[in-house]
């Protein structure tokens, strides 16, 4: 019998999306958090923020707004969210092997989707960086 990954979120059969890998090794990505200390509630998906909104047309897209975003690195996690949250801190989160599955849509972008395993501790890695 296989085991099937639980995730922190609910999601579909067809998430995460082709093309997502499983975090087999250590790497360094960076995420946008509120406050001057990493929350549980820094790392809810747009969707558990927001229950009440329509289901997306798609499952695709559903399932992206079911993931955390995660950036490449300090400057483009700043840049890419500067409008919308410039009043929040980078968070360098440290992924291991079983954090969950990670999608990257476009090499250039430097943004990732991230589906974190139900048993990853992520406040255990995660640290503030600086502040916006």
């Amino acid at each position: 019998m296989v085991d099937v990954p639980r995730y922190r979120e609910e999601l579909s059969c067809d998430c995460p999306t082709p093309g997502a890998e499983e975090i087999r090794s250590a790497r360094v990505l960076y995420r946008m958090i509120k406050g001057p200390v990493p929350t549980e509630r820094d790392f809810d998906s747009f969707r558990k923020r927001n229950p009440n909104r329509a289901l997306l047309e798609t499952s695709k897209l559903e399932c992206f707004y079911r993931g955390l975003s995660l950036f490449i690195d300090a400057e483009t996690a700043r840049i890419r969210t500067q409008r919308r949250m410039s009043k929040y801190r980078i968070c360098k989160v440290s992924l291991q092997k079983g954090a969950g599955m990670l999608f990257q849509a476009g090499e250039q972008d430097g943004h990732f989707t991230w589906w974190p395993y139900s048993d990853f501790k992520i406040l255990d890695y995660c640290e503030v960086v600086q502040d916006v």
